[in-house]
């Protein structure tokens, strides 16, 4: 299939110098990590409809492959799982597409990965470290996934199974990371709220109004 809308996107924001790779991206909605990537991918291969989804494929495929082991490492069906994850929305469309889901998706479940053997084997503490901060700097939803993921260990598992310094450092390298790029994702939050809330008054029929959705936020 041709290129989509949100694909040029990706087009429109990898060109030039990495300085203007990250302005772009300070004035849209997520970081800039998958953008940077591209900018040097679309400079080795060019700009073409194969070249620009390649990197989509490998992450996927990448994915599906961790999946596989973090299948075993549970000790859960491992082929039925892997399958199922392969025929997913990650594995049918997101592998196709030159955006930054499939880079999360594998990131996520490379950060899982390491998590469950944190948990099983007391060890994998700088891999979720790493995949954290990868993870947050690809996408949005990856600030949402690595911060929901720490707080179910901290508050859900008890202190006499699981609980330690090492894990609460693993957690905040990410953090301390994504500190630099606060200013900017600010930045973001100011332009795109105003657009959320309008979609939402829009797909809701006038339901969710902009006093409607402040109340839900802070209730």
């Amino acid at each position: 299939e041709s290129l989509w809308g949100d694909e040029t996107f990706t087009i429109r924001f990898v060109e030039g110098s990495i300085g203007e790779v990250v302005q772009r991206t300070i004035h849209d909605v997520h970081p800039p990590l998958y953008f940077i990537m591209m900018h040097f991918w679309t400079g080795a291969f060019g700009f073409s409809e194969a070249a620009l989804r390649v990197p989509s494929v490998l992450f996927s495929l990448a994915a599906v492959f961790v999946f596989y082991l973090l299948c075993k490492r549970l000790r859960l069906d491992a082929f039925l799982g892997t399958a199922l994850f392969a025929l997913s929305l990650s594995g049918l469309v997101y592998a196709h597409e030159a955006r930054s889901y499939s880079m999360l998706v594998f990131f996520i479940v490379a950060a899982w990965y390491y998590l469950a053997g944190i948990m099983m084997m007391n060890r994998g503490y700088f891999g979720y470290a790493v995949m954290g901060a990868l993870m947050i700097y690809t996408h949005v939803l990856g600030l949402i996934v690595f911060t929901a993921t720490t707080a179910f260990v901290v508050f859900s598992v008890p202190r006499n199974v699981f609980f330690g310094k090492k894990f609460i450092y693993s957690a905040l390298v990410p953090a301390v990371l994504f500190l630099p790029w606060i200013p900017s994702f600010l930045i973001q939050i100011k332009d795109f709220l105003p657009l959320l809330i309008g979609r939402l008054a829009l797909n809701t029929n006038g339901i969710v109004t902009p006093a409607v959705f402040w109340v839900l936020l802070f209730n």
